[in-house]
């Protein structure tokens, strides 16, 4: 646990907690939890945690207001964005590639796109959006959520952008929540699942890390044991649990 840097930050909010506090704390909320269902009489296992500087995605948004771009994470609760420029939860790669997603959104939003307004033709300016990042197992993919359709000097941008930082693989970007349209691909991103490499989808989920990830698929498969037949992975994704046996 650490620093005053969270403590207006997401939704960080135990952050000033030790660990073994923090550990605590979390495993109380969990029995009282439980304890609301009726007749359950549940095995708790010992609590597996995942240290920092693990989370392989973040959803993140930026604004760009009096010539000064700010990115990172809404304050708890609030539409106020709370400028970062590392967060110790995130893998290195993703604070690695931070500053220079930093510089490349502030010259995006500086760019004008033409817009036709009934009878006249304006210029306005992307200057809010989301942005999601995630750390492929081949890759950082990029994607954007904007309010404008972006002109050519932006994709342009995106291009040199993308093609100059090597931790990069794709970025895309949709409008107003649509569809994502990839707008460079230096290649495909991709997961080891089971020792196949996926491509993946844009804002595809995932588990926040892929530490969380290993613990729990190897815990599913200590519950099973030596069970065999079909199973039904509900909601999964790209199937953390799934699994497919000749």
């Amino acid at each position: 646990m650490q620093n005053k840097e969270c403590e207006t930050c997401g939704g960080c909010f135990f952050r000033e907690l030790s660990e073994e506090e923090y550990r605590q704390h979390k495993e109380n909320d969990f029995k009282k939890t439980i304890s609301l269902i009726k007749n359950a009489s549940p095995h708790m296992d010992t609590p597996i945690f995942i240290k920092d500087g693990s989370r392989r995605r973040a959803d993140m948004a930026f604004q760009y207001a009096k010539k000064q771009l700010i990115l990172g994470f809404n304050q708890a609760e609030t539409h106020h964005i709370v400028d970062i420029k590392m967060c110790p939860m995130l893998c290195a790669e993703l604070n690695q590639i931070l500053v220079s997603l930093h510089h490349f959104l502030e010259e995006f939003c500086t760019i004008p796109v033409t817009i036709k307004n009934k009878k006249k033709i304006e210029q306005c300016y992307i200057k809010t959006g989301d942005i999601r990042v995630l750390l492929a197992d081949n890759g950082i993919d990029i994607t954007l959520n904007i309010s404008q359709e972006p002109c050519l000097e932006h994709r342009l941008l995106v291009a040199e952008f993308v093609n100059e930082n090597p931790l990069i693989c794709r970025l895309s970007w949709g409008v107003n929540n649509g569809t994502p349209e990839t707008i460079v691909e230096k290649y495909a991103p991709q997961l080891n699942i089971a020792g196949y490499m996926i491509n993946i989808p844009q804002d595809v989920f995932l588990q926040a890390s892929k530490e969380a990830e290993t613990a729990m698929i190897n815990k599913v498969l200590e519950y099973m044991g030596n069970t065999h037949g079909k199973i039904a992975d509900l909601f999964c994704g790209l199937g953390t649990f799934t699994r497919s046996e000749e």
